[in-house]
């Protein structure tokens, strides 16, 4: 999937749905977390949307700030997910 549909859907969720109340409009260079736009219930519901969206689910240890900085690096980690063969998506611990 190519990266301008993902940051384009994802942009939509975010300024439609996920941050409908924000002060200000939101594009795919919009600080998340530097304006409040993302807190611990609006991270779980983009979660949930991505998973249900693109296929993908986020493994916990890339839930830090880099890949929640705003909707290009959001897109930035989501694809970098879908171009990764789903065996090589599951944690080592979980693989044995």
């Amino acid at each position: 999937m190519p990266a301008d549909t993902i940051a384009a859907r994802l942009t939509v969720f975010l300024r439609d749905t996920l941050c409908a109340d924000a002060p200000s409009a939101i594009d795919d260079r919009t600080p998340l977390l530097e304006n409040g736009l993302l807190d611990s219930v609006r991270t779980a519901r983009l979660l949930t949307f991505i998973r249900v969206e693109f296929g993908v689910t986020i493994p916990p240890e890339m839930i830090e700030f880099r890949h929640f900085r705003d909707a290009r690096s959001i897109t930035a980690m989501v694809r970098g997910l879908l171009t990764t063969p789903p065996a090589a998506r599951v944690p080592p611990d979980e693989a044995e």
